[in-house]
């Protein structure tokens, strides 16, 4: 009954009006093997895969389990039910052999991420419980083993997180961010266990050398003997004991992880859901803060004062580079809550999406957080606001942030070109409004994308980009 209420709500989804522009563009994901031949050939290796006469259970080889997550791979692209049963189907393939006692081959935590993935690519309810329970099975079997080739990682709990954020329905960000606050009531508490045992060591070690100096003669005439090599040997015992394999799950949340959350509210428009957004943002803030580095000094996003010494003692899980698997947020983070505030039905939301917007730019501009550049798409969203508000003049500060973007920097505007969607929604602000003479008013605004489209087009037939 479940996979046929996936069915049926996949060819809801897949069949619907608006959602045919979607399904259009995915036949042309060039990730997605469309050839009738490639779709024959990875049809007719599953089955052969799957098949017990043409490899007999517990014969499995180490080449069969790599072309197995191959076929995983190419199913999990699909982004359809059956996909994701046969993906699962695979995934048990490779169970069953290694319960056969099949010792050439090993279940790894990577196969059952792929298959959460996979469902949640379908997208639905039902789709995403799936994806939980899978996960739920692969955290009872490392519980029950020790099995470290299957201990959860944030990978795989930004796995199911995410299948429940592109779920859509109504208890999708309750149950994200559900999960969330499991990851980071375990992390917080892993931390300060290791905290409490590397405390408890130094103290020991502190006073062993301690007695030791003073028992050793040699040590009063100026020998080697300081305390220090033995405080030094008491952390790193306490690392190595936090390093011992334990059947416990701690797992350190990361900025995906706090984004897919911010995501789910800002998609579910439900009541509030702006202000539980804010409060995702400020929790994360205030847990790089605590434990990852802070690489700027000045005001935060829930309106308090944070240091800039993050990184100074080198324990900071931030630094340098694309990703480091902190909890800073990102551009990313910050247009999740920006689109959170366009889509709510609060008065204060525009004005909130603004300030968010000033505070990236402040990040970036005064403080050198190149994750927090803002982009087209977040001003986009700040127009959105605007735009959907129906206070007097929105429609005004709905073009003056285009103004913005179109002024150069030299002139005062930011460093941030508009796009045609910029000027739709200034145009759709327009529309929508009551004020007196807002048609005009619409109209000129078409009339400046026009001429927007038209020095565009010039430029790019001056650069080559478009034939004459």
């Amino acid at each position: 009954a479940s996979d046929r209420w996936i069915d049926r709500s996949y060819h809801n989804r897949r069949h619907h009006p608006r959602n045919q522009h979607h399904y259009r563009r995915r036949r042309h994901n060039p990730n997605r093997p469309s050839s009738p031949a490639s779709d024959r050939w990875i049809d007719q290796a599953t089955r052969d895969v799957l098949s017990p006469l043409a490899i007999p259970l517990g014969r499995l080889t180490a080449d069969d389990v790599s072309a197995i997550c191959g076929l995983i791979s190419a199913w999990g692209r699909r982004r359809t039910p059956r996909g994701a049963r046969t993906v699962e189907a695979l995934l048990k393939r490779v169970v069953d052999d290694m319960n056969a006692g099949n010792d050439s081959v090993r279940v790894t935590t990577r196969m059952y991420t792929m298959a959460i993935d996979a469902w949640a690519k379908v997208g639905g309810r039902e789709s995403a419980r799936r994806a939980e329970e899978i996960h739920g099975g692969m955290v009872a079997r490392y519980l029950e083993t020790g099995d470290e080739d299957l201990r959860p990682t944030t990978v795989s709990y930004n796995a199911v997180i995410n299948a429940w954020s592109k779920s859509r329905c109504e208890e999708a960000p309750e149950v994200a961010e559900g999960i969330l606050d499991g990851m980071v009531r375990g992390w917080i508490a892993t931390q300060r266990e290791r905290e409490l045992a590397i405390e408890e060591r130094r103290e020991e070690g502190e006073s062993e050398a301690g007695a030791d100096v003073r028992s050793d003669p040699a040590n009063e005439s100026g020998g080697a003997g300081s305390g220090n090599n033995a405080t030094d040997a008491a952390l790193q015992d306490a690392d190595a004991d936090q390093d011992q394999p334990r059947r416990t799950i701690a797992v350190r949340p990361d900025v995906v992880s706090f984004t897919s959350c911010v995501d789910a509210w800002a998609k579910s428009g439900l009541p509030g859901s702006d202000r539980r957004a804010l409060s995702l943002l400020r929790r994360m803030e205030d847990l790089n803060d605590a434990y990852g580095d802070t690489i700027h000094t000045g005001t935060s996003a829930n309106g308090t004062e944070t240091g800039g010494n993050g990184d100074e003692d080198g324990e900071g899980y931030g630094g340098g580079g694309a990703y480091d698997g902190s909890c800073r947020p990102n551009v990313y983070t910050y247009s999740a809550c920006i689109n959170a505030f366009a889509k709510s039905a609060d008065p204060e939301a525009p004005r909130n999406a603004e300030r968010l917007l000033s505070y990236m730019r402040e990040l970036y501009e005064r403080h050198g957080d190149w994750r927090s550049r803002p982009n087209v798409i977040n001003y986009n969203s700040v127009i959105n606001a605007w735009g959907r508000s129906p206070e007097v003049g929105a429609a005004e500060r709905a073009e003056e942030v285009l103004r913005r973007m179109e002024l150069p920097v030299e002139e005062g505007g930011d460093d941030v070109e508009p796009d045609a969607l910029s000027y739709s929604l200034a145009t759709s602000a327009w529309a929508h409004s009551k004020e007196r003479g807002s048609t005009a008013r619409a109209e000129a605004m078409l009339l400046r994308m026009e001429d927007w489209a038209r020095r565009r087009n010039e430029e790019l037939e001056r650069s080559g980009a478009l034939p004459p």
